[in-house]
Formats: structure tokens, C-alpha cells, sequence
């Protein structure tokens, strides 16, 4: 939210009043000062900030987030069907999510590990397209999976040379035997003969061994100016992946704006990587992606519900060699999302596991596990039903004499869909059709005081903040503003959140189109003071 304030342009999603999503530009962005905020968690995961005072779209309408708690469910995004118009490279995009996925980014090479011979052979053809770089088969053990580098053509026969020239110096100064020096650093003698004639370069942690025993800094020997000179390297750099760690993996801004055919090919290498597609037993199946980055996992959780793939986010705690580490796990159950996924998007070189999960579903009547309407939807039925008895409605709705469970049970889109039927009534149709689900919040926890941002939006008053639908707090006090400048009203305004001060800082603020932080802190540049 920070960024878009700053930026001051572009447009949100918002909610529309028959309950589906459209574009809007905001009127007005508003800095609305430091304030406590609240962290609102929701069963899938979705997560956002907010005052105590913001309100959240429930069945019964707008609420404060004062008046709910967990287990209130509040409206989201079942899909946000926003895709850009930029096209890469198909090469680029598989890399960027392979090496996401399965590779390793912190040294002055990128490297790749995976045992799917059909993803390597894959990930060795975007290479070859990339162009500059090729693949390399690294040094492993017998235990260990297969691993490759992506050194730059023309980077590697420099540093190989250049290495070469440092070893003859280093091993000519040194004095002993090139069979002791071998013995001494674990290697081979004819792995030190390739090295001393430029044929190949030593592994990091081999190097580290070899420049021990010639009592030398590695950097002496092989210095890493081969990485500038690696097109792969510089795209990542570029990208802000090169040197990062599996912890702060994410996905890089520029695929956001990718066309829709190209995220899902993003999405397909990177659920090749490190996602799954599983039955189980009881009928049930499950696809999924795990990372020990919370915020790539967040990025594709959002990623997919652009595709109209509902996936919920959580945290495990899973055995890593010795220990114990975080892994963050998104995982669609929903049997339409499943499906969606797998006709848009699918999972290379995992092809037979989705085909197992797809006949698991198939001749199955399946009730959705995250998509139904709360309870509350029920009042709404009796005031729209009128005098009609519940019996009759669920006769005429096709549900025989059957217990309605009325008040009781969450109602099914289809089932309300009918009922709007019978009723004729408009609200109730756009309600089971609409573009929102409804997600029960898990918690609600004290942040802390922030600085906080708003948004007015024209007309329909809300926008998606994190996935989840919020409704724009700042509308009253630019209510109370126009009426006080415009139409030179006397207004009294009051809050339970700002004191006298803030109020005037947020007004001034606002009517001259000054960084409120900026004027708290008296740092006006030349041109905010005329304003």
C-alpha cells in the first residue's frame, strides 16, 4: 500500500454492488498517519493490516473490525481475473521458475538440482535457448541428487584460464609434488592436471580445500569475475533473485504483469519444482507447493486465484536432515479449483499423478470445502420468502420435504441460485453467483502503531487489499472536507481513533496534497509550501 501511495496512479480491484469484481482508479490517496493496527488472519491464510475502526464486507454487510472476532466470516476473492499484456521468452519463464523451485542462487554460478529426467532435459533446452550459458554436470556423491551449473560460455573459459595461470604460479611456488598437494586436498592428481590446463574449474567447497593446502585465500587462486560476464547471473541480478537464499525466494514483480497463458506456464515449472498432486484412501485429493519462503508462497496462493483457483496458505513444521524447519505450504482441495487448475495450468513432468487425481474426482459428487455461504445468508431467504412456508420453498426449490436445516447450515451456491429462482429475487441470485467466498477469520492480533495508507474509491467504496475486500475508512472525513471547502459548510467532526491534531495534519494533508509524514516532520520541499 505504501508503494501504490507513493506511486499515485493505477487501479484496484473493488467489488461492484451485484457482487462482482470490476477496475477503479482511486479519487483520492490518503496518509492517514500512525496508528495501532490489527492483523486480520483468515482460515486460508489471507492476511492483512488494518485500524480497529476498518470495516469488512460480512453477510450482513459492512462491519467494523471492532465488532467481529474469529470464526466471523468476511468476503474475499474466489477470483481476481487480472492478467498484463508482456510476453518473455518461454525459455525465460521456465528458467526463472525451475531455478525458483530447485535451484541454487547464492553462488557466483546458478546451479539446479532435480531427479526428474524429464525436467532436466527440459530445463537443459531453456537453457540452450537462453543463449550464453550452458549446462554443466556438477561434482556429487552417489547419495546425493544430481545437480548442474549454468556457467556464462565466454565467463567460464576466462575464469578457467585465468584460474590456470594462478594454479601453475601457486603450484610452482609451492614447491611439492602435484600427487602430495592432491593427496593433501582430496582430490584426484588428474583433476589438478585439468585444472592446470584450463579444462575445467574446481567446486566451491573443493577450491576451499585446494587453497588450504597451498596455504592461500581462494579469491587468489579463482577470482569470480566470471559471474559478471554470465547472462543468466545478470537477468537474475536484475530480477533481484541473484544471491538469494530458499528463504527469501519470490517471485519477481515483472511476472504479475505477465498474459495469462505465460503464468500458467510459470506456474506449471514451478509446481514441477516443488509441488505434488495426491489421492489419498478416503477418496479425497489434494494439490499442493511448498517453500520455506513465506512470501513466495503468498505470491503464488495469489497467483492462482487469478485463475479462479482457491488455495489455502499455512505453516508446517517439517524434519530438514537434522532439524527442523518452517515450510510453507499451499494446498487446493476444492474439487472445482482442482479442476481449474488442471485444464489451465497442469504440472510438467507430473503429468500421470494430476491424470490420478483427476479420475479420483471424476463420477464423484463433490461439496465444496471453502466455497458455501454462512448462515446469516438464512435471514435474508426469511425476508425475501415472505408469508411462503420453509417447506413449500424447499418443495418448489426442488428439495422435496427435506430437513432446510434453516439457520443451521452453511448453504450452497447452487442451492441458493434455485431459491433466488423461486423467489425471483435479484439480491439472493447475484449472492449465489457472485465473485466473492466467504472465509472465516482465524485471528485478529495487535500489530502494533504503523503508519497507515487509504484509498477513496468512487462509486463503489471497497477495494481487495491482500486478497481480502475492504471498504475505504477514509470516505467520511473526505465527506466531512467537502462540504467544509466546496460548499463552505460548518462541519464538526469526530473520531474515536484521531485526536484534534491528527484530524487538522490529515486535513492539511489532504487539501494540499502533502506527504503527511513529510509535513509531521516539517520537511516541505520548495514547491508544498505555496500549497
Amino acid at each position: 500500500m505504501a508503494a501504490f501511495h507513493e506511486a499515485k496512479s493505477g487501479r484496484v480491484a473493488t467489488l461492484r454492488d451485484d457482487m462482482k469484481f470490476g477496475r477503479a482508479a482511486p479519487s483520492a490517496y490518503v496518509d492517514d498517519g500512525i496508528k495501532p493496527v490489527f492483523e486480520v488472519t483468515t482460515r486460508l491464510g489471507r492476511r492483512v493490516q488494518t485500524t480497529w475502526v476498518h470495516p469488512f464486507l460480512t453477510a450482513r454487510g459492512w462491519r467494523r473490525l471492532e465488532q467481529l472476532k474469529p470464526g466471523d466470516a468476511i468476503a474475499v476473492p474466489r477470483v481476481l481475473p487480472v492478467f498484463g499484456t508482456t510476453r518473455w521468452r518461454d525459455c525465460e519463464i521456465k528458467l526463472l521458475a525451475y531455478l525458483i523451485g530447485d535451484g541454487g542462487l547464492t553462488g557466483a554460478t546458478p546451479r539446479f538440482t532435480n531427479t526428474n529426467p524429464a525436467i532436466v532435459s527440459d530445463f537443459g533446452a531453456a537453457v540452450a535457448a537462453f543463449g550464453g550459458v550452458r549446462l554443466r554436470s556438477s561434482e556429487s556423491r552417489a547419495d546425493k541428487a544430481p545437480s548442474w551449473r549454468i556457467p556464462g560460455v565466454a565467463g567460464e573459459r576466462v575464469a578457467r584460464e585465468a584460474f590456470a595461470g594462478r594454479l601453475r604460479s601457486t603450484l610452482a611456488a609451492d614447491g611439492r609434488s602435484r600427487r602430495a598437494i592432491a593427496a593433501a586436498a582430496g582430490v584426484s592428481p588428474a583433476l589438478i592436471t585439468q585444472w592446470a590446463q584450463a579444462r575445467s574449474l574446481p567446486q566451491p567447497a573443493t577450491l576451499q580445500r585446494v587453497a588450504t593446502v597451498l596455504a592461500v585465500e581462494p579469491d587468489e587462486l579463482c577470482a569470480g569475475h566470471a559471474m559478471a560476464r554470465n547472462p543468466l547471473t545478470q537477468w537474475l541480478t536484475a530480477l533481484g533473485l541473484a544471491g538469494s537464499p530458499a528463504q527469501v525466494k519470490h517471485v519477481p514483480a515483472p511476472v504479475f504483469t505477465l498474459a495469462r497463458d505465460q503464468v500458467a506456464l510459470f506456474l506449471n515449472r514451478l509446481f514441477a519444482t516443488d509441488g505434488w498432486a495426491s489421492t489419498f484412501a478416503s477418496g479425497q485429493a489434494q494439490l499442493g507447493f511448498s517453500s520455506t519462503s513465506e512470501r513466495l508462497a503468498r505470491q503464488v496462493q495469489h497467483l492462482l486465484l487469478r485463475f479462479g483457483v482457491i488455495a489455502k496458505l499455512r505453516q508446517r513444521w517439517v524434519r530438514y536432515r537434522d532439524a527442523r524447519r518452517v515450510s510453507w505450504q499451499v494446498e487446493i482441495t476444492d474439487a472445482k479449483s482442482i479442476s481449474a487448475y488442471a485444464s489451465e495450468i497442469g504440472i510438467f513432468g507430473k503429468e500421470s499423478a494430476l491424470q490420478r487425481v483427476m479420475t479420483a474426482l471424476a463420477g464423484r459428487r463433490h461439496q465444496s470445502n471453502v466455497d458455501h455461504l454462512p448462515v446469516e445468508v438464512w435471514e435474508r431467504i426469511a425476508a425475501a420468502k415472505g408469508r411462503m412456508s420453509w417447506a413449500e420453498l424447499a418443495r418448489r426449490s426442488g428439495y422435496g420435504d427435506s430437513n432446510s436445516h434453516v439457520g443451521k447450515r452453511a448453504l450452497s451456491r447452487e442451492r441458493l441460485a434455485r431459491i433466488a429462482m423461486v423467489l425471483h429475487n435479484s439480491e439472493l441470485a447475484e449472492l449465489a453467483h457472485s465473485d466473492v467466498i466467504w472465509d472465516r477469520i482465524a485471528s485478529i492480533e495487535y500489530a502494533g502503531e504503523k503508519q497507515v495508507y487509504d484509498l477513496t474509491i468512487p462509486d463503489t467504496h471497497n477495494f481487495v487489499a491482500n486478497d481480502i475486500c475492504v471498504h475505504n475508512t477514509a470516505l467520511a472525513v473526505n465527506m466531512a472536507e467537502h462540504a467544509a471547502i466546496k460548499s463552505r459548510k460548518a462541519v464538526a467532526i469526530f473520531s474515536m481513533e484521531m485526536s484534534a491534531s491528527q484530524l487538522a495534519f490529515r486535513l492539511i494533508s489532504s487539501l494540499g496534497r502533502i506527504d503527511q509524514q513529510h509535513l509531521r516532520n516539517g520537511d516541505l520541499a520548495e514547491e508544498d509550501w505555496p500549497r
